[in-house]
């Protein structure tokens, strides 16, 4: 059975200490949560990663490769986590939308349309007049 539920993960546009705070954020929300008893990773697993991003960020020093490539690896692995989560969050709320706001996750916008969005008028012998309301960022293709 498909979820309809999407999360919303736009993980490229938080900083390091951003990436930090929304992780906590979802720790906290998860922690205890009666919705997911057992998400995998597990949640402490999930907060270690979440302090090695928060010490290695602190350790970073301007220039030195090392550091540098530590703070990016422990961004990948919170990432990772993150993504694994959603995807838990996805299967166990399945439609039910409360339930996955729960997990403090965003949700995406949902791209249901109406089944009827064209209008068929008749025009002159031979011809038919068709239109369908605006929405931004959609196009069609009349033939």
């Amino acid at each position: 059975m498909k979820s309809n539920v999407k999360i919303a993960l736009y993980l490229s546009r938080y900083a390091l200490l951003e990436l930090a705070e929304f992780a906590d954020h979802i720790h906290d929300s998860m922690t205890g949560n009666v919705n997911f008893p057992n998400p995998s990773p597990g949640l402490v697993v999930f907060q270690a990663a979440n302090v090695e991003l928060r010490n290695a960020t602190k350790a970073l020093k301007s220039g030195d490769k090392a550091t540098k490539l530590k703070v990016e690896e422990a961004r990948y692995e919170v990432e990772t986590i993150l993504k694994s989560l959603a995807s838990y969050v996805e299967y166990i709320s399945r439609d039910n939308e409360a339930i996955a706001l729960s997990s403090g996750f965003e949700l995406q916008k949902s791209t249901t349309r109406e089944a009827n969005i064209f209008k068929a008028v008749q025009g002159a012998v031979g011809t038919v007049e068709l239109s369908t309301p605006y929405e931004k960022g959609v196009s069609y293709v009349w033939e």
